[in-house]
């Protein structure tokens, strides 16, 4: 699973981080389906899987004394964007603050969403031979929210920072995709299922200009019953 959305900024932790570079990144998930046939054709399917997506939000700074050895969580209070340094500090992080005379650390902040997802998924046969056939997806899925986290890191060291973004309990994503089945027994075929998905509403209520979206490549096992 790839989370991203479509401005790349930091807009995702708070307003003051919207201007501030930041990548997707891939996780994973793993769950049960369970599909009914409605017609030779048509297929309902849904089920529940978990996820946990993530984020990176680079050049985001620390004090050394918010990033001591010692300290094993950081405030976000201790987070500085690169836009509240001093435009004269600003083009070498390792100079000094003007008013406070403290160097500063640049790393990055990784964002982790943590959803039970429970998809409901209309597939169409477009191929349907006697050992393989194609299949396109659409649908959408609920996403609860089971946990939130934010670390910062630098130099291939995490910190967890204190607090959470607060991003909704309940998102709400519209999917898209298909899916290319292979018959290995008589009821029995392996699945592969590239899928996007975006979301139909923000990550957060008081999110602006961020468009998240995912893509996924799904494989499994399936069982006819």
């Amino acid at each position: 699973m790839y989370f991203s959305s479509f401005e790349q900024t930091g807009a995702s932790l708070n307003y003051s981080a919207a201007a501030n570079a930041a990548q997707g990144q891939v996780s994973t998930s793993y769950g049960v389906q369970l599909a009914y046939e409605l017609t030779d054709r048509m297929t309902i399917q849904t089920g529940v899987n978990k996820v946990d997506y993530m984020y990176r939000i680079r050049e985001l700074y620390v004090s050394p004394e918010a990033y001591a050895e010692d300290q094993s969580l950081i405030s976000m209070n201790d987070v500085i964007n690169t836009h509240q340094i001093p435009y004269a500090m600003s083009y070498n992080i390792h100079q000094s603050y003007q008013e406070t005379g403290e160097s500063i650390e640049s790393g990055s902040v990784v964002q982790v969403f943590g959803y039970y997802e429970i998809p409901v998924a209309l597939k169409y046969n477009l191929i349907k031979a006697r050992n393989y056939g194609v299949q396109i997806v659409g649908g959408t899925s609920a996403l609860l929210k089971s946990d939130e986290a934010m670390y910062y890191q630098k130099d291939m060291v995490s910190k967890k920072i204190e607090g959470e973004s607060s991003v909704n309990n309940l998102s709400i994503t519209g999917n898209a995709g298909l899916e290319f089945h292979y018959r290995i027994s008589r009821n029995t075929n392996i699945s592969i299922s590239p899928q996007f998905k975006i979301y139909t509403g923000k990550l957060k209520k008081d999110i602006q200009n961020f468009t998240p979206y995912t893509l996924g490549v799904y494989s499994g096992l399936n069982y006819r019953f």
